[in-house]
């Protein structure tokens, strides 16, 4: 039911409206996320009492509630009613749900906002931001980052371990790094103390050898 009528706010709040009616419902609809946020909500599969984990599964069955935690962000996040703090909090939520509709906003934020992207590559290398963030921002299109490509590239210099795996886990997509530089960047990894990014660094040159780039 929750979920029937947020799909509703989705679609009618963006039809002509008073203002301030419209200001009021989305602050009630915020309200309401953090309260359902809250809940302990007992599993209606198994009818064990088990109260669902933060990702929305029965730990006992194993089974997901129908949950309205993503529809909620689809909403806050249609109507800019998170801020970029907040998005990044909840991109790392262990809802799925929630989870997606947060990173899409915080994505379209950083690909229209240069001065926040700036500052959470910054923030970044400060520790300051959860590494999740590095991997929206991967995603970007290749203008956003081509400008930005020797401070993440330091990012994925393997310092945090983090940060390099996803870095090569997307290299694929980083159209925006030539060949050379990325031959140079996989034969430094391979090179690297961690084993797990040896490994993962491995991977994407063979997966690079056998695709026919030149390396």
């Amino acid at each position: 039911m929750v979920k029937a009528v947020l799909k509703y706010l989705l679609t009618g709040l963006k039809e002509p409206c008073p203002e301030n009616f419209r200001e009021h419902l989305l602050n009630i609809v915020k309200q309401q996320f953090e309260l359902w946020l809250g809940k302990k909500i007992i599993c209606s599969h198994c009818k064990s009492g088990a109260i669902l984990n933060e990702s929305g599964f029965c730990p006992d069955c194993h089974v997901g509630g129908d949950l309205p935690f993503g529809a909620f962000m689809e909403v806050l996040v249609a109507f800019q009613r998170c801020t970029k703090e907040e998005l990044i909090t909840y991109t790392g939520h262990k809802n799925s749900d929630t989870s997606k509709a947060a990173r899409a906003g915080l994505k379209l934020i950083l690909e229209q906002d240069c001065s926040f992207l700036d500052a959470c590559l910054d923030s970044l290398s400060r520790g300051r931001v959860p590494n999740y963030a590095f991997s929206v921002i991967l995603d970007l299109p290749n203008p956003n980052l081509k400008d930005r490509k020797e401070l993440i590239l330091r990012l994925a210099s393997g310092e945090k371990t983090g940060l390099a795996l996803d870095f090569m886990k997307k290299l694929d997509n980083q159209v925006w790094l030539p060949d050379q530089e990325r031959k140079d960047y996989l034969e430094k990894m391979i090179d690297h103390p961690d084993s797990t990014l040896r490994v993962q660094a491995m991977a994407c040159w063979l997966g690079d050898t056998y695709s026919g780039v030149a390396l």
